[in-house]
């Protein structure tokens, strides 16, 4: 389980990502949390675990995703 300083941590880097979509932050956030626990659960280290799912998102990033998600959205 993720402390709240730790959630704290994430939302902010999300935001400095770019993403300003409240609703798709908060679903990305959660998504990240899950993802940062099973790894941590494997006992990798919170900070590590925070860049590898970071890393998975793609070249693009967060801000890729927000971009494709209201696209997608505005159909």
């Amino acid at each position: 389980m993720l402390s709240l300083e730790q959630i704290d941590l994430i939302e902010h880097r999300l935001q400095q990502a770019g993403l300003d979509h409240e609703n798709l932050r908060a679903e990305l956030l959660d998504h990240v949390c899950c993802g940062i626990e099973a790894e941590m659960d494997s006992g990798t280290v919170f900070e590590t675990a925070l860049e590898n799912i970071l890393d998975r998102l793609g070249a693009g990033g967060l801000e890729q995703v927000q971009t494709e998600t209201l696209t997608i959205l505005s159909y």
